[in-house]
């Protein structure tokens, strides 16, 4: 956009010959017309009418033919120049338009980019079947589904969109709360003290599903399990809100006293 009003304003700034305006340059065109239709009778009027002499029509001939050919040149100069002109505030009005409308498109897209960040987060019907693909084959496997700021909206329907996943792909969701003093932006698995040994296969499974689905997850799926069984701890980029924490292999009972 901020190219095409650049090209315009070039355009506009071409225009030759002297510096008229668009009025100026057509009052300058009528007079050449009038000039020229002089120079059109003088030639008929040496022509058809009677002479005193050949001479005398001879000449108010070649003068017509001269100040026709003249004239001309001059007209088709100050219509070129007219033209110019014209383009020139075509260009100029087209610029504006442009300016005008990069203005409004880039207030339209601060104000989506303002709406994106107050909307809540909500897992997207292409991440609930990325997520259901690849770890279905774990089912049934016990997990806690653990938001860690309480009031907050955004992780608190971000989590019961996961519990929803999980019960449909065949694993055990339970979902409780707690307040973290840990800053915690993504999703945070834990791997159960108690954790079976299907939940210690699909923890790893599961931050890799999370990760395909976009979903940012901080932590390191190479280490072992046992605790928080991977993670360097920095900020990544938001999946939601606040920190939720999936705990796999956690027991729903213990889940409630969490």
């Amino acid at each position: 956009m901020r190219s095409l009003i650049k090209i315009y304003r070039a355009t506009a700034d071409r225009v030759t010959g002297r510096n008229l305006d668009k009025a100026a340059a057509r009052k300058q065109l009528r007079i050449l017309e009038e000039i020229e239709f002089v120079c059109i009778g003088a030639v008929a009027f040496g022509l058809f009418l009677e002479m005193p002499s050949l001479c005398s029509a001879a000449s108010l001939v070649a003068f017509g033919v001269l100040g026709e050919f003249v004239i001309h040149r001059f007209h088709v100069r100050a219509s070129k120049r007219e033209q110019n002109l014209s383009d020139k505030e075509s260009n100029e009005q087209l610029a504006a338009i442009a300016e005008v409308n990069l203005k409004a498109e880039t207030e339209r897209l601060k104000r989506v980019e303002i709406e994106e960040r107050r909307a809540p987060r909500r897992l997207s019907m292409e991440q609930f079947n990325i997520i259901e693909s690849r770890l279905r084959a774990f089912a049934p496997v016990e997990i806690g589904v653990i938001p860690t700021a309480k009031g907050d909206a955004e992780p608190l329907e971000f989590a019961a969109d996961l519990c929803v996943l999980f019960r449909k792909i065949g694993w055990l969701p339970a979902f409780a709360t707690r307040i973290d003093h840990t800053i915690r932006l993504g999703l945070w698995v834990e791997l159960s003290p108690n954790a079976d040994r299907l939940a210690q296969r699909a923890a790893p499974e599961l931050v890799v599903a999370l990760r395909i689905a976009g979903i940012a997850v901080d932590q390191d799926v190479s280490r072992p399990a046992g605790g928080e069984f991977g993670g360097t701890g920095e900020e990544k980029e938001r999946a939601c809100g606040a920190g939720i924490i999936l705990n796999v292999g956690l027991h729903p009972v213990t889940a409630r006293g969490y």
